[in-house]
């Protein structure tokens, strides 16, 4: 089952607010499995369409999966990575810097590391 839903967007620019819409889908999966894999065949077509794809980077249990399987692909085509951009999207407050529970040392061990995104990017 996918459900289609198109959202505003306002984008703000020096001429003046832009206004648009983008359509977002929400598609029923199986399984964990299948949502992993699912949304590491998006990220690789995405990079395969713009190979400096950036890539908003969330942390946790959820995506984990797919980062897995995102190394995976780069350890079978890793000139596929040579351009990636990870960027996290999201991180603790209170933690020290360095500190192994924060959302950097998330990105670095699970993503970072394994896809060998030099830090420049």
């Amino acid at each position: 089952m996918i459900v289609r839903e198109i959202a505003p967007v306002f984008k703000v620019t020096g001429a003046g607010v832009q206004y648009h819409t983008i359509a977002w889908e929400i598609r029923l999966v199986r399984d964990y499995a299948d949502m992993s894999r699912r949304a590491a065949e998006h990220v690789l077509e995405a990079l395969r369409r713009r190979p400096d794809l950036l890539l908003g980077a969330v942390t946790g249990d959820s995506p984990r999966e797919m980062y897995r399987r995102l190394a995976r692909a780069w350890a079978t085509s890793p000139r596929r990575f040579a351009r990636l951009r990870v960027i996290a999207m999201d991180e603790w407050t209170g933690l020290p810097r360095g500190h192994e529970a924060t959302c950097e040392a998330f990105v670095r061990k699970e993503i970072v590391g394994p896809l060998r995104v030099a830090r420049s990017r």
